[in-house]
């Protein structure tokens, strides 16, 4: 997959300068530090004397790395868009695969390789952060300077806040201060100690890198993989609302969508395997991610949520296509592929996140203009505009339409999560396997995933409860 990426940005957008990359080849091997070995992988001591970056255009190299817009998609694993036959499962090629779809993922099978190697990204962040001031620069410079430490900034933030979905209990205000949160690793100093800092310290930090993030980086950037100030409110925006800070989301959303509010019209695009293009103008940051799970040939869309789509939907032929036994496989993703799914944050996100909060706050007819908004640009000439009677019908109507615009996109877990404190939206998933039922209340421990015994092992920090 790294091969793929580095094929679509240095070809449609020529961001990833590979030979100052190689160049800066001793990052990495500063930063891979394998779980195989005997080093913390928050801690281990690399050779700092094999070279040392010295220019903006080394930063960018540091932070264009692949590994910067390359997600885990456990989450959508452990979620509810999508279903196996026992064949199917059967077939998936690891343990640790099999397990997390039937949630019984344990310390010893947990993706390892995603917490660390989002710490190998933390550690490109923080590399930036702390050598952009020692680099002498032109005054032509100044405004690249910004956008490089705004996306330092941006980086560290948001892999933290996708962490904080997968390996820690979701907030609540009241017990946040005594919660088990991240390591929050803010320095390239190997020496520094990583305890896991409380729940509230963790979305502070996310917080805190988010909002500087938004005063550097600048309103359009050369890229969707290289984050703009629109994407930092976006993720400000997702990080409140998985608070369920929904005055502060709504806020944020709007922020967003005062710098980017394009949308596709779905009636202008062409049904094909891959339909939308890559970079489209709702992207607002390229993540993309895959597993081995969700493939066309094995993830069948979930029956009753291809059925809540109305024939008039554009999205129900764009988004999926009918198998040759009558199930049904996703292929809408906005990354082009039919192997891999994008991720990050989109100006459809923003009106819906919008609309939630402005339904929360009792504003129908603000709420219903967001989510009408959206849909026109979703169904065929025959829409007729959702209304409702009061703000709550009109929230039930968002969040029917947010599962159904943001399928396969990583953030229905986070959804379940939160949606889950209020009986009204909880849910009781099942997953059936020949014979056998597997079930996930509302709130059970197993919506965190285990810190991989691996990690335990070589850093010391705490498991979380199961």
């Amino acid at each position: 997959m790294m091969k793929t990426i580095r094929h679509i940005t240095s070809k449609q957008q020529g961001i990833f300068n590979r030979k100052v990359f190689m160049k800066l080849n001793f990052m990495m091997l500063m930063i891979g530090m394998s779980l195989s070995g005997c080093q913390d992988f928050l801690e281990a001591k690399p050779d700092k004397s094999l070279a040392v970056p010295t220019s903006l255009r080394d930063m960018n190299a540091i932070l264009d790395n692949n590994t910067t817009n390359f997600f885990s998609f456990i989450a959508e694993v452990a979620a509810d868009n999508f279903y196996h036959t026992e064949a199917l499962w059967n077939a998936v090629p690891t343990e640790r695969d099999r397990n997390i779809y039937i949630w019984e993922n344990t310390a010893a099978d947990g993706d390892g390789g995603t917490l660390a190697g989002r710490y190998r990204t933390i550690f490109n962040a923080n590399t930036v952060i702390e050598t952009l001031p020692s680099i002498n620069i032109q005054a032509s410079e100044r405004e690249e300077y910004r956008r490089i430490e705004g996306f330092a900034y941006f980086t560290r933030a948001y892999v933290l806040l996708e962490m904080a979905q997968l390996y820690t209990e979701p907030y609540q205000e009241s017990n946040a201060a005594t919660a088990k949160g991240l390591p929050l690793k803010l320095s390239a100093d190997i020496n520094e100690p990583s305890p896991r800092a409380s729940l509230e310290e963790t979305y502070r930090r996310i917080e805190a890198d988010l909002k500087r993030a938004a005063q550097l980086l600048p309103a359009q950037s050369s890229s969707p993989t290289r984050a703009n100030k629109a994407a930092a409110y976006a993720t400000l925006a997702r990080m409140y609302l998985y608070q369920r800070k929904y005055p502060e989301a709504g806020l944020y959303a709007d922020s967003s969508l005062q710098l980017n509010n394009q949308l596709l019209d779905y009636k202008t695009i062409i049904n094909s395997a891959t339909p939308f293009p890559i970079f489209n103008r709702e992207k607002l940051f390229y993540v993309y991610a895959n597993s081995s799970n969700v493939t066309v040939a094995r993830a069948k869309v979930d029956t009753l949520l291809y059925a809540s789509y109305a024939n008039a939907d554009r999205r129900k032929l764009l988004f999926f296509r009918r198998n040759a036994d009558n199930s049904y496989a996703f292929q809408g993703s906005y990354a082009q592929s039919t192997i891999t799914f994008a991720m990050g944050p989109t100006t459809a996100e923003m009106y819906l996140i919008r609309a939630e909060s402005r339904a929360r706050a009792g504003a129908t007819d603000a709420a219903l203009e967001d989510l009408n908004t959206l849909m026109r640009n979703r169904w065929d000439n025959t829409f007729i505009p959702f209304s409702a009677a009061n703000a709550n019908e009109a929230l039930r109507l968002i969040l029917a339409e947010r599962r159904k615009e943001l399928v396969f996109r990583g953030i229905r877990w986070a959804d379940l999560r939160r949606l889950n404190f209020e009986p009204e939206f909880a849910q009781v998933l099942q997953r059936k396997l020949g014979n056998r039922t597997y079930t996930l209340l509302p709130n059970d421990k197993r919506y965190v995933f285990p810190i991989p015994e691996s990690i335990i092992q070589l850093s010391g920090i705490e498991q979380n409860d199961r």
